[in-house]
């Protein structure tokens, strides 16, 4: 894995259970991204009620997963939660409302 370049504190915190993946969120497979991500059962109902009434498509539903292991990582959290998840759903809904 090449060097962390940038980033602050929350960010190097983060780095460690990326490099126990040995890869970064952007670089896993769906199959990976679905292995590696732990969410609680309210999360993974708002994530499946996303899908259902905004009609996410596959790609847009990885991009969702991704941010939210990413902001559960920068948070420092072994879980991905519902709070997580309805982050990563609204920075998706930002380019719709502007």
């Amino acid at each position: 894995m090449a060097a962390f370049v940038g980033g602050g504190p929350r960010a190097s915190a983060a780095l460690p259970p990326q490099q126990a993946a040995d890869c970064a969120n952007a670089r896993l497979q769906p199959g990976q991204m679905a292995e590696m991500m732990i969410c609680d059962d309210d999360a993974t109902l708002l994530l499946q009620t996303a899908i259902e009434q905004s009609r996410l498509s596959a790609r847009a539903f990885l991009k969702v997963q991704r941010l939210a292991r990413s902001t559960a990582e920068l948070e420092a959290q072994a879980t991905t939660n519902r709070a997580t998840i309805a982050e990563a759903l609204a920075y998706r809904a930002l380019p719709f409302l502007a």
